[in-house]
């Protein structure tokens, strides 16, 4: 086998994986998806359903499957989001069809629980005391207990006590603050006066 022959094979190896080398990576497209599959819904409040994953050449029509409890209020000029409302307590489905040149490509649901509207919210406790560096959950009663409300906590002074968005609080220091729980929907509020003393450390 000559070196000329040799050099040819060795030629066209290089500019093969040179080719392989440049060639772009394809990147398999993602299926469109919503950005929530099931949500409970406070009487008389919105949310916004957004689709992820769209192409610039498909749309979405949202429509609702009962509208008695569960309106489309407005779809965002864009068709890629709108906004629930939930009229009346009760269930219904959000269903969303995605088309691509006016064809049918995938049709999407989300489940929406429309739950009561908070009468009242309270702490179990009004005073509480905790040593530094520890935690404790407050717990909030809200009425009627079909209301599935999350509330806001909120503390008056997050060098004394802190409180995460799940109403568990740390003491950080000595000294008293107040935790605010409030329903957004409502604007009810329950308070919470926690009393942080110094470790025994």
């Amino acid at each position: 086998m000559n070196t000329r022959f040799l050099k040819g094979i060795a030629a066209c190896a290089l500019a093969l994986a040179l080719v392989l080398v440049s060639a772009p990576v394809g990147h398999a497209a993602q299926s469109p998806k919503l950005n929530i599959k099931s949500l409970h819904l406070t009487k008389t409040t919105s949310f916004t359903l957004r689709v992820r994953n769209l192409s610039d050449d498909e749309t979405a029509s949202f429509k609702s499957t009962n509208t008695d409890y569960v309106t489309v209020s407005s779809v965002a000029s864009n068709k890629k989001s709108c906004e629930i409302y939930g009229k009346a307590v009760g269930s219904a489905k959000i269903k969303v069809t995605i088309k691509k040149n006016k064809k049918v490509v995938t049709t999407l649901y989300c489940k929406v629980k429309v739950t009561p509207v908070p009468v009242s919210i309270k702490f179990t406790d009004s005073k509480i005391t905790i040593a530094e560096g520890d935690q404790a959950w407050l717990d909030a009663i809200i009425k009627p207990n079909t209301a599935n409300e999350t509330p806001v906590y909120v503390s008056s002074d997050d060098d004394v006590v802190s409180v995460n968005v799940r109403g568990l609080i740390t003491g950080i220091s000595p000294g008293k603050a107040t935790i605010t729980a409030t329903l957004l929907s409502t604007g009810l509020t329950a308070k919470c006066t926690v009393i942080v003393t110094a470790s025994d450390d």
